[in-house]
């Protein structure tokens, strides 16, 4: 309705100017004395102004008209919050809130004899749907701090982070063990070069009870995200206190260099404390905190005094907000909601909601530009000391928390890429389907004629088979007629070497075969003795100088030495 207003007075203004300047070129203000050059160039003319006008209310019709575009087009998302005792919805489209929702639930107290008290959640959360006409069957999700858990190991940057390592690193750090908790962890890089790991843990007992609740009713967390880097996300400051105060809980989160680096989730009961009880609690528990990451994180101490940001149901109450601020003497700032929302929705309520919305894998808006674009507070701007940071430092612990054994089956992206690439051979099959068809024609041609020329093949290597035997022989007598020169030739190299030596032969015995197949080495005992050992020795040496023989063997020697005894010798095999 507002987009169709200013729709209407743009059409009027326009009419109106037109009528004007019609009037000024009929000479209806003729009267009037002549406008002089330096006016009309400087556009302080009642034309110029007119014009000017013009021009600035077609550029907000124009612009309003493409901000309705863009929330008519953009894609809805719903989040949902679980705050101790209460339920919180909310459905943003684009950069505007549209609906948002809550209702209390008390786990365990409305299935009476349960064990599992979160077995009407998703009950009491399709019934918030219904009345409030917030339906999506997806949603993204986070649970009370409560459940859950993180720690930040600092490692080096020569650390190897295996799966392994990091489990051992979480085994030594975690108070819990994976049997008890859905661990997920995110590699982080810090200004200064360092790596830290950001590990984040859900209690599984509790977490298991409410997903199954939640599906059974056809509602699917789809992104689950820790609540502190939710809060952190909404309230968009590089250094900060987030204090989140809810009815059964409330949190108080250090943000240092866009990191929640400490979280703590506190239980308890306000209606029964009176304000100044209340106030001591949340502002010791703060003070609790700043010391714990000023000593665990002195290089990103915080600055005195802090900025803090109240966030949560109890943020409404106005005495409770002035007590923390006199009592803690920090400076409380307003929150900035990068949103458009209407001047009744309650944003510090629901903050948490708001922070998942935002979260960068959860709507396809980019948040550095809806930033730039956009600054919508909830009272008044923050201040200019204050520095908002670009949503690519939350993105990087953006981390679906979502087990896998809760997760639909999704195709990766190589089962995609695969499946379109065998779509499209098949389709390159079909038209080469009857040339394929005509060339197995002509292979069983080939191999009909192959089959034919195969049998004659045969019928000749037969032939042939039956010549072998008697070629055989003819070639084992040429081998033994050939070989028994070269061993008359043997015996005359060991008697010659012998005699030249003055060694003594006894006797010679020959040992092995020849065949015309096997063509094994001979091997020739001789029996000999000399005068001397060296000499013995240096008769061996000769035999393989001669170069008839591979290889000569002389008996086992023992002191004193052998000059006597039987010397084989092995000689060539082929000829």
């Amino acid at each position: 309705m507002k987009n169709k207003k200013n729709n209407n007075n743009g059409d009027e203004l326009l009419k109106s100017g037109l009528k004007k300047i019609s009037s000024l070129r009929s000479g209806h203000h003729a009267k009037q004395p002549p406008e002089s050059t330096a006016e009309f160039n400087r556009g302080t003319t009642p034309l110029m102004k007119l014009l000017r006008e013009i021009r600035n209310r077609a550029r907000q019709n124009s612009k309003s008209m493409a901000n309705s575009f863009r929330n008519l087009t953009a894609s809805k998302i719903v989040t949902l919050n679980i705050e101790g005792n209460s339920i919180k919805l909310l459905e943003v489209r684009g950069k505007t809130v549209k609906k948002w929702a809550r209702v209390l639930f008390e786990p365990g107290k409305t299935g009476e004899g349960n064990p599992d008290k979160y077995a009407d959640l998703g009950v009491a959360v399709k019934k918030l749907m219904n009345a409030s006409g917030i339906n999506a069957k997806n949603v993204v999700f986070s649970t009370s701090g409560l459940n859950s858990i993180s720690r930040i190991i600092p490692i080096s940057p020569e650390t190897i982070t295996t799966p392994e390592n990091i489990r051992a690193l979480i085994n030594e750090t975690m108070p819990l063990t994976e049997e008890q908790l859905y661990l997920s962890w995110k590699i982080i890089n810090t200004s200064d070069g360092e790596r830290q790991i950001y590990i984040t843990g859900i209690v599984r007992d509790e977490f298991d009870s409410q997903i199954r609740s939640l599906k059974k009713m056809g509602i699917n967390p789809g992104t689950i995200e820790y609540k502190p880097i939710a809060l952190s996300r909404a309230v968009n400051k590089k250094d900060a206190i987030v204090l989140n105060v809810e009815p059964a809980s409330f949190d108080v989160i250090i943000v240092a260099n866009s990191i929640p680096t400490v979280s703590h989730t506190t239980p308890w009961q306000p209606d029964s404390l009176e304000i100044a009880d209340q106030t001591e609690r949340l502002a010791l528990t703060m003070e609790l905190s700043i010391d714990f990451h000023n000593s665990h994180y002195p290089e990103n101490m915080l600055e005195t005094p802090p900025t803090l940001y109240i966030t949560g149901k109890l943020s409404a109450d106005t005495a409770l907000i002035a007590a923390i601020e006199a009592r803690t003497g920090y400076n409380i700032e307003p929150l900035t909601i990068p949103m458009e929302f209407p001047p009744h929705f309650p944003a510090s309520q629901y903050t948490t909601n708001i922070g998942l919305a935002l979260r960068g894998g959860a709507q396809s808006v980019n948040l550095k530009n809806f930033l730039a674009g956009l600054n919508v507070s909830l009272s008044k701007k923050p201040s200019n000391n204050q520095t908002q940071v670009s949503s690519d430092d939350y993105e990087s612990l953006a981390v679906n928390l979502l087990p896998k054994t809760f997760r639909p089956w999704r195709p990766t992206a190589k089962q995609v890429y695969t499946t379109i690439a065998l779509i499209i051979a098949v389709g390159l099959i079909v038209p080469f389907f009857q040339a394929t068809a005509d060339a197995m024609s002509k292979t069983f041609s080939l191999e009909a004629q192959y089959n034919n020329l195969n049998n004659e093949l045969e019928r000749r290597k037969a032939e042939i088979k039956k010549q072998e035997p008697i070629q055989a022989a003819i070639n084992n007598y040429k081998l033994i007629t050939s070989m028994a020169g070269y061993f008359t030739a043997d015996l005359e190299a060991i008697y010659n070497t012998a005699e030249a030596l003055g060694i003594t032969v006894l006797s010679i015995n020959h040992e092995g075969q020849v065949s015309s197949t096997t063509q094994e080495a001979n091997d020739i005992s001789v029996n000999c003795s000399a005068s001397d050992y060296l000499a013995f020795r240096e008769f061996a040496t000769a035999l393989l100088e001669t170069g008839r023989f591979t290889k000569v063997t002389l008996p086992e020697e023992s002191y004193p030495f052998t000059t006597s005894g039987i010397i084989k010798v092995e000689t060539k095999a082929t000829r």
